[in-house]
């Protein structure tokens, strides 16, 4: 589950960043420099990117209400999954929920997590482990 919430916010975001040369010969990656096409090091690159940008000004001029699209929806349905599962966790033990928020969302090492939390590091590999078993079986039901 969160796995495939992790793939989708990736994918959404590599799908705003322009192909420069890798390091290989005639591979294109990602660009590593800068994810704003104005200050970007390859304009030759630059040029042929279709960045998309919408201004909701301009749609709400020209009476775009906002119709429900399909990622709306699907971020919609990973936020409200996301909560119930953040219920499930707060139910077996509101630690488990902080050092899982503090990992994923914060990106804090288990070391930052234990020394904020008071715990041992030992405890904060155990509550991730109890975190992400809570997350395979909401997958399973």
């Amino acid at each position: 589950m969160l796995k495939d919430l992790r793939a989708k916010h990736r994918d959404e975001y590599r799908s705003r960043r322009c192909q420069v040369p890798g390091k290989r010969k005639g591979t294109l990656i990602m660009c590593p420099e800068c994810n704003r096409c104005r200050e970007c090091p390859f304009p030759e690159y630059r040029d042929k990117h279709k960045a998309r940008v919408m201004s909701r000004d301009e749609m709400v001029e020209s009476g775009y209400e906002g119709e429900a699209d399909t990622r709306m929806i699907e971020q919609l349905d990973a936020k409200l999954q996301y909560e119930e599962i953040r219920e499930m966790l707060n139910k077996e033990n509101p630690l488990i929920t902080q050092v899982f928020e503090m990992k994923e969302r914060d990106g804090l090492s288990n070391e930052e997590i234990a020394a904020e939390l008071g715990i041992t590091k030992r405890q904060t590999y155990y509550l991730y482990s109890k975190a992400l078993a809570i997350g395979k079986k909401y997958n399973r039901s």
